[in-house]
């Protein structure tokens, strides 16, 4: 079985009962056509909450005109509306996307297939951007299940995961709603945190999650702005962005 195969199924997540629900803004404002494939059967729902029923491995196409998204399949099959929301139905499946672009702005940047958990949402971009919007609704914990190996070597040891896990979901719990203008909460870019999707979660980030469930670090009550870099140098910094006013956890 390739990697990619793999990456089309996944580890349902310990979810709780009032879980954080976070969105992620894949893409806004695409304006060339993206195909996508489910792994499981999978429920397509247009704005008017009619439910159609996705076939597991079949070929999808989404584009957007005239303020409408249209998804199609192979067959002839094509549905339009000004949005959609798509979901496997088995807890193991996942959404491929194919040729989504990524990094947008970096060096970085290009075109790769990701698999994500979770519901896609679909929307028609405003007039003036035009195309369409591709958000990634998830549990924080599942968030989590992929920016913590996107934000550290998955091979490092068990306690720095945890560390890097309870400092990511502060992060994440801080700046819930970072987005919100644009109709999601974070970006899935370093602007807020790295989200590669499925494709990075391994088994021991998953239990780095796991077993900090719930874990934040709080100052006066409130969530912490647990910033952290890719490299520090040997020294950690206090507040330097700003105004530069003192933030005593810092």
């Amino acid at each position: 079985t390739s990697r990619r195969d793999k990456s089309m199924f996944v580890v349902p997540a310990k979810t709780a009962e009032g879980a954080v629900m976070v969105r992620v803004g894949l893409v806004q404002g695409c304006e060339k056509p993206i195909n996508f494939k489910c792994s499981t059967p999978f429920e397509i729902k247009d704005k008017a909450d009619t439910v159609f029923e996705g076939k597991p491995g079949a070929v999808y196409e989404i584009n957007a005109g005239e303020g409408r998204v249209r998804v199609s399949d192979e067959s002839g099959w094509s549905r339009s509306s000004s949005g959609f929301s798509i979901r496997p139905r088995n807890p193991e499946g996942c959404l491929m996307f194919f040729a989504l672009a990524t990094g947008k702005g970096n060096f970085w940047s290009g075109l790769q297939d990701r698999s994500f958990r979770g519901t896609i949402e679909l929307s028609a971009a405003d007039i003036g951007l035009g195309g369409f919007n591709v958000v990634n609704t998830v549990t924080l914990e599942e968030y989590l299940y992929s920016v913590v190996p996107s934000e550290m070597f998955s091979s490092w040891p068990m306690e720095a995961l945890k560390a890097q896990a309870v400092a990511a979901r502060s992060e994440a719990m801080r700046k819930l709603g970072r987005h919100k203008n644009e109709g999601f909460d974070f970006c899935p870019e370093v602007h807020c945190q790295s989200y590669y999707g499925v494709e990075r979660e391994t088994s021991t980030t998953r239990a780095a999650v796991d077993e900090t469930c719930g874990i934040i670090m709080t100052y006066n009550g409130k969530p912490v702005d647990a910033i952290y870099s890719s490299t520090c140098g040997g020294h950690t910094q206090d507040n330097i962005f700003g105004d530069g006013t003192p933030i005593p956890y810092l």
